[in-house]
């Protein structure tokens, strides 16, 4: 119900907004699956703040809805999970990363792409770092 209230107007982003402190983790992965669909300005600090959740799910859906949206603002608060404990959690915030290119996310790749020997992390970066030079020479 609340996906079709999307454009309609803004009065679901509170009825959600509770639902990121829920103590289950499907609810607030809910919520930010919703609000990666119901996308606008309105909702970003809270998919930069799901980040921070404790269920490494809930930041993979954040990083996923924050780099379909190629938001740039982010790039701060994403950088430091390449550093996380989660290969998971490293692998999408690198394709994050590439999805919102940006020269801070290039260099952040760039610094990370210099110090994985895992395979799939590798190609993830290299992916990654190919997707925002092309979309720099599409400037």
């Amino acid at each position: 119900a609340i996906a079709g209230m999307c454009w309609e107007s803004d009065a679901w982003l509170p009825l959600l907004e509770d639902r990121l402190r829920d103590e289950s983790r499907d609810v607030r992965l809910t919520a930010i699956d919703l609000m990666g669909r119901c996308y606008g300005r309105e909702v970003i600090p809270f998919l930069l703040t799901a980040l921070d959740d404790e269920d490494d799910w809930v930041k993979v859906r954040a990083l996923d809805a924050l780099g379909a949206h190629q938001e740039r603002e982010a790039v701060p608060r994403v950088v430091p999970l390449l550093q996380h404990a989660n290969r998971l959690v490293v692998i999408k915030a690198v394709e994050a990363l590439g999805n919102i290119g940006g020269t801070s996310a290039f260099r952040a790749l760039l610094d990370i792409s210099t110090s994985e020997d895992e395979p799939e992390l590798q190609q993830a970066v290299e992916a990654s770092i190919a997707k925002v030079q092309e979309a720099h020479e599409g400037e």
